[in-house]
Order: structure tokens, then sequence, then C-alpha cells
């Protein structure tokens, strides 16, 4: 829940109230920090609490412009009159708007208007999805690297849906559209887009355009399944950075939500298709400067534990304390086999010294070892 108002005191009373039953984040009016919370992630309920309608109308105006759904804003207002009540709502964005002040049962019970309303509407777009994915599975025995993709990709998301707060099972829907949307190319680039290859520059270009083409005209499947899943799907080859598809000024938390989470997860598909290991995939997208929200690439580390965990050769003079050792590490001392370091061992200060005042005698030093390290959150750390 977004909580919008410039008065610290009725935001934190109302954060209070919701708190239980809500992540709550608080901005105060200014629309350069609305915005700012808006881009950063979706929000199921904003409330807006100002004195009078003017505290709220710009605001109303920026808020359609934002990935937010539909009749999940409620209002709380000192005063307002007959036309400020219809010109509330004008936007779509709008559910409720309660006079103050109100008792805390009645916000309550508005809110919980909000939250019906929001399933109601869900339920509407499910039944929608529901023959997006049925025409994916009935494709899918013309083109199974694109099943096997869609499962793949359902299954990280299965996985990461614990750490966030959003609508994960809507994030899979868009993306079942964006593999049917990819259908409608001509099928040497469906094969090569689907084969993680990218051979032909165009592929990724005529995807975007053909999208592009379908807002452009307001199709029926856009109408019937919500007005803004194909301007989600649209930035899925973007870069977090504003590098890619399509060709224009958005960037960085300007791109969708489900778009920026949705290229981790398709990028991670493809290099796991190449045959690299998780650890492996993370290391490289790790390296990716400026590709992905770090944010959401570190939470989906996160969601896959101690799969994250990426070996690497090290010579034995390069060993350092705290790195924790992929393989037995054996010396030779007097003709007779010796085990310097076994495996999962954390290298202390006394191991180190030992190994470098020995190296030379017992061990081969243009021999790499392996070592564990664990992709972590911002970079990389020993496992």
């Amino acid at each position: 829940m977004l909580i919008i108002s410039n008065n610290r005191n009725v935001a934190n009373a109302l954060s209070d109230l919701v708190k239980s039953k809500f992540t709550v984040t608080l901005s105060n009016a200014d629309p350069g920090e609305v915005e700012s919370c808006l881009r950063q992630r979706p929000y199921s309920v904003v409330i807006v609490e100002g004195s009078e309608f003017d505290d709220v109308d710009n605001l109303l105006k920026s808020l359609d412009c934002f990935d937010i759904p539909r009749k999940s804003v409620l209002i709380l207002l000192a005063k307002f009159d007959d036309q400020n009540l219809k010109e509330c709502f004008s936007h779509s964005c709008v559910s409720n708007i309660l006079t103050k002040p109100c008792s805390k049962k009645n916000i309550l019970e508005a809110i919980d208007s909000v939250i019906d309303e929001n399933v109601r509407l869900e339920e509407e777009k499910i039944i929608n999805f529901r023959v997006v994915h049925a025409v994916l599975e009935a494709y899918s025995t013309k083109n199974v690297l694109m099943y096997r993709c869609y499962t793949k990709v359902g299954e990280c998301l299965s996985k990461i849906k614990p750490y966030l707060d959003c609508n994960v099972d809507y994030i899979y829907d868009l993306f079942a559209l964006y593999l049917i949307t990819i259908t409608s190319i001509d099928d040497d680039l469906v094969d090569d887009l689907m084969s993680v290859e990218h051979r032909h520059k165009k592929t990724v270009s005529t995807l975007v355009g053909q999208i592009e083409k379908i807002i452009a005209n307001d199709s029926a499947l856009l109408s019937n399944i919500d007005s803004s899943a194909f301007k989600k799907i649209l930035y899925i080859n973007k870069r977090y950075n504003g590098k890619g598809y399509p060709k224009d000024d958005v960037k960085g938390a300007s791109i969708p939500y489900a778009s920026r989470l949705l290229r981790i997860l398709f990028d991670y598909y493809c290099l796991t298709e190449k045959g690299k290991s998780t650890g492996e995939c993370l290391f490289i997208m790790k390296s990716r400067t400026g590709w992905y929200d770090e944010e959401l690439l570190d939470t989906f580390i996160k969601s896959l534990g101690d799969a994250a965990i990426f070996k690497r050769e090290i010579y034995p003079l390069g060993l350092q304390k705290g790195m924790v050792m992929a393989q037995d590490l054996y010396g030779n001392m007097n003709g007779k086999k010796v085990l310097v370091a076994k495996i999962g061992q954390v290298l202390s200060d006394s191991n180190l010294d030992y190994i470098h005042r020995h190296a030379k005698d017992i061990l081969d030093i243009t021999e790499p070892v392996l070592i564990e390290e664990k992709i972590a959150f911002g970079g990389i750390e020993n496992a």
C-alpha cells in the first residue's frame, strides 16, 4: 500500500491502522517523490490524503499514467463539492472518496471495498488469460522450445514469488502473452528467438515492432486482456540503462516492474539453455553492467539459495582468507600424498600461512584449484 500525504501525523496514523495487513510505503504529495515510489514497484491500494480537491487533482492525473490497478485509489478529503466528486471519478484509478474526519471503521471498510473490486477485476483478467495459456499450450506441439521456455520461466517465478510483494501470477500471464505475441512474427525469427542464438539482428526489433502495432491498432485482443498488458511486454527486451528496444527514452525504474523482472528471468533461461550452470549464469548476469534492475536481480539470486554458487579456478598462491575449497587439495611430502585442505573448508590465516610457506615444496603451484563463491547481493562473496 502507498499512502500519499503531506501531513506526517495522518500518514503515520493510517500506516498504523493497516500495517498488519499491508507492506506500507509513505510519500509526501511531491510529484517527484510519488513518481519515484510508483516506478519502483506496484501497489494494490493507494490512499491519497489532502485538505481540498486541489491538493489531489494533479496527483490523480499523474496516477493515471502509472502502472496501478483500476479502482485502487482511495481519497480522503476534508471538503469537496459535486463538481470535485465528478472530476475525481473521471479518473479510472479512483475507487472511493471519504470526507474527513472519518472513523477507522469507515476507512477499513473502504479499503476492503477496494480489495474486493481488485479481486473482481483480477477474476475478469484471469478468465481472459486462461485463453492465452491454453493457446500457448496448444502451440507447444509446433514449437517445443517455446513451451520449454514457458515452463522454465514459470518455475523461476515460483521460486521468487515468496520474496516479492506483487501479483506474480499476473506476471506469468504477461509472459504467456509475450510468447503468444512472438508467434505472430515469421517462423524463422521465432525459432531464432527461442533457440537463444539471436543470429538475426532484426529478431528483437521485429518483435517489438509487432507489439507496437498491436498497441497502436487497439486490437480486440488488447481490449479483452487489459489495457496495459501489451505496454508491459513491450519493454521485456529493454535494458535497465535504456539501451535496446524499443528505441525511446524509457529507462531505469520507468520501465514497467513486470518487464524488468521478466527480462532477468528470460535471460537466465537463455543462459541455462546454452549449458551454463546456475552459478555461471548469475556470474555472467552480475557482470552485465546496466542490463538489469540490480535490486530485482539480487532478489532472484536470493530465491535460488545454494544453487547460486559459482565455482572458479585459482592458483594456490592466490588463495585468500575466507575462501571455500570446492575440492580436496593434496600435496606431496617425502613421496607421500598429504591432504592440505579439504572440500568445503573455509581457509584461515593458519591454512594460508602453511600453504604459502610450503607451496613450492609440496604443491604444483602451476595447477589451479577450485573454490566456491556465492553470487551475493551487489557482488560476489565466499560461499
